[in-house]
């Protein structure tokens, strides 16, 4: 939301720029291998309706594994 994040977890820093209205209903989405993820900064918005399922453990790297509480549901279909 307008702020930078700290990723660690990304192999290199990106090798491209931009700015991006993510309007309600539509996920920006990145691999954690910026450069050479397919995703969002090089296809666009991704409509919230095409996401199947949710992530419910988080296990990488093995010290921050942990289950995922969902309190809310993104999309209902």
């Amino acid at each position: 939301m307008g702020r930078s994040l700290n990723e660690p977890y990304i192999a290199a820093a990106p090798a491209y720029q931009g700015e991006w209205d993510v309007p309600e209903g539509h996920l920006f989405v990145l691999g954690d291998n910026r450069n050479d993820s397919s995703d969002s900064h090089s296809w666009g918005l991704l409509p919230a309706e095409n996401v199947v399922g949710k992530a419910v453990v988080i296990y990488w790297p093995p010290p921050f594994w942990k289950v995922i509480k969902h309190t809310e549901l993104l999309a209902v279909q």
